[in-house]
């Protein structure tokens, strides 16, 4: 998974939230292609050391998604929640990436909801400080995971939301300075001369069609008749 390009990676419990895990997965993939794409990274060869073996995974990871349904702790019955104990898959992939200072994304499945603190190991404290985006698996899925795509644009294509594509990454500051950069003033100024002329030979036609109107509409002096004869 090296490479110069920074990779999502998907970290959820099968248990609880498979399906909808897959269907993030499909969306993200079509998005920034299937080798930028990861879940299920705890399946790895046997004998191998997990910790290194994830550290190893996370080396080009630009985010984390935390997939966290209503189950995500993973409550047993008598005993304490599989995310309290330190070699928990899910914790430990959590662990690391925050350790390592990598964006942290919590998707909150369904109306789920982080945890509280008392419910966390002390090293997982900084997720609840992460920005979570819910994730509706009806009909609000797409919209949602449209946001999802363009948040992470931020984190593993800092050079296309920069610039790279104006059509689809340009900031609003690029976006509203591009015209401006593209003016030709010179030509503006032209037509902003023509326009001025315009103006002023149609204001001076307009004055004297008034004046001709104003001397045909005049009485005339008229001269006197002549005197009667004899007179």
């Amino acid at each position: 998974m090296s490479g110069a390009q920074s990779t999502v990676i998907l970290s959820y419990r099968r248990e609880d939230s498979a399906g909808v895990t897959g269907r993030i997965f499909d969306r993200l993939t079509q998005e920034f292609g299937t080798d930028r794409v990861f879940m299920d990274i705890d399946s790895m060869p046997a004998g191998v050391d997990f910790h290194e073996h994830l550290q190893a995974i996370l080396a080009d990871c630009g985010a984390l998604l935390v997939v966290v349904g209503k189950s995500w702790r993973s409550q047993r019955k008598g005993q304490p929640a599989r995310i309290m104990d330190p070699d928990d898959w899910v914790r430990i992939e959590v662990e690391t990436a925050l350790d390592r200072g990598i964006p942290v994304v919590p998707l909150l499945i369904d109306g789920a909801s982080l945890p509280t603190r008392d419910q966390l190991p002390e090293s997982l404290w900084p997720l609840l400080r992460r920005n979570a985006l819910p994730v509706d698996s009806g009909r609000d899925f797409h919209a949602q995971l449209t946001r999802l795509v363009r948040d992470l644009r931020i984190h593993i294509d800092p050079a296309a939301s920069n610039g790279g594509d104006i059509a689809d990454h340009t900031t609003l500051q690029q976006m509203t300075a591009l015209p401006v950069q593209s003016v030709n003033w010179k030509a503006l100024g032209r037509w902003i001369l023509l326009l001025a002329l315009i103006i002023t030979l149609g204001a001076i036609a307009i004055t004297g069609a008034r004046q001709n109107a104003k001397f045909e509409s005049e009485p005339k002096d008229l001269p006197e008749p002549p005197s009667p004869p004899g007179g």
